[in-house]
């Protein structure tokens, strides 16, 4: 980009039409350091003509950034009735402001001098409409007079139309209004944002039809009980899979083998599916009834049935499972790590340990004896 004026940096950028484009801003410091913005990218707007101008503000990392996380974006303060942005015409502008941390039962709106804004009386606040990744947008017409208007962000009540928050510090100046443009902003409030949580290992959320262990399925009513209390936040223990000798050893949460494998015996065998030999499935259920009433979980015994009664679900059901489109999707998309690890977990098997050290000829990872061994 070449340097303007007053911290201004502009480029010319030809794109094809009707093209989805990310981008994001760096800042290169005189010592070749690099200053990157948050965490999330940006996305162009689509334009209706030619040509556009696209007015941002760098967006430095401080304590908001925490706030535009996946955890905050995605589930604390997401926003379901959100917008896609509008194409930009020659009669409009496109106002964005990226505003971390609007609770769900609170909206943006801009106060500001003049009778379009409002003369900075809040019943006459201008709403703004939530779209992805906290940001929000409105469209303001080209021919109102707006430029160098003062302003500001404010955070309202939905319920009320109260105005919780005004923007600290000066009131912002409208830039020069032209068409076809596209301006974002950051709303710059004080962010004090509190919230509670449970931390509990998911082995211990045991329900009355769970085989001696807690399982995914359990966190599903633990977080509707966490959210009638007000909890905001559920903290684990690690879920991933720790098997190495087949024995209590392996019940330590942090020696885990993989990052992407989960434990398998957290699995909910009723969501798996029932055994065709209803005898043999019977049996299982005893089996898990005993040692569901245990006080502690044994650990080796429950992943002993677990892994069995999977074993004997898949060879009664192995065409069906095999051939399903859900199962051949996973396969696929999770290719980078899935056949590596399918093959590790049966020769740590075949072997009875996982040094691989002890393995012959698959001591040392090499991708066709994977394949064919796959």
């Amino acid at each position: 980009m070449s340097y303007l004026r007053d911290g201004m940096w502009i480029c010319d950028v030809d794109i094809e039409s009707n093209s989805v484009v990310e981008y994001s801003y760096l800042l290169k410091n005189p010592d070749g350091t690099i200053v990157s913005e948050g965490l999330k990218k940006r996305f162009l707007p689509y334009f209706a003509t030619n040509n556009g101008v696209v007015n941002d503000e760098f967006i430095y990392r401080d304590i908001s950034t925490i706030f535009e996380s996946k955890p905050f974006v995605n589930c604390l303060t997401k926003h379901v009735d959100y917008l896609p942005f509008p194409a930009i015409n020659e009669n409009d502008i496109l106002l964005i402001v990226d505003a971390p941390l609007i609770e769900k039962n609170q909206g943006v709106a801009i106060v500001g001098e003049g009778d379009f804004l409002g003369n900075w009386q809040v019943d006459k606040k201008l709403i703004m409409y939530p779209s992805y990744n906290n940001l929000w947008w409105i469209n303001l017409p080209y021919n109102h007079f707006l430029t160098h208007a003062e302003y500001k962000f404010v955070v309202y009540d939905k319920y009320s139309g109260e105005i919780l928050k005004w923007e600290i510090g000066n009131n912002r100046r409208m830039p020069l209004i032209i068409p076809n443009a596209v301006y974002t902003k950051h709303i710059n409030v004080d962010y004090n944002w509190h919230g509670s949580g449970v931390a509990i290992p998911v082995f211990s959320l045991r329900s009355s039809s769970d085989w001696g262990v807690g399982e995914f399925y359990d966190l599903i009513p633990f977080a509707d009980w966490a959210k009638k209390n007000g909890h905001s936040l559920i903290q684990i223990l690690p879920i991933n899979d720790t098997t190495s000798t087949n024995t209590d050893l392996d019940s330590y949460p942090y020696k885990a083998n993989s990052v992407y494998a989960l434990h398998p015996m957290y699995l909910n065998i009723d969501a798996v599916g029932k055994l065709k030999n209803s005898a043999k499935y019977k049996e299982y259920i005893n089996k898990a009834k005993k040692l569901n009433k245990l006080n502690s979980v044994d650990y080796s015994q429950v992943n002993k049935l677990k892994l069995s009664y999977l074993r004997e679900y898949f060879d009664e059901n192995y065409s069906l499972i095999i051939s399903d489109t859900e199962f051949c999707d996973f396969i696929f998309n999770n290719n980078l790590w899935l056949k590596d690890y399918a093959v590790f977990s049966v020769l740590r098997n075949e072997f009875g340990t996982d040094d691989f050290t002890t393995w012959g000829q698959y001591a040392l990872y090499n991708k066709s004896l994977v394949e064919e061994y796959y």
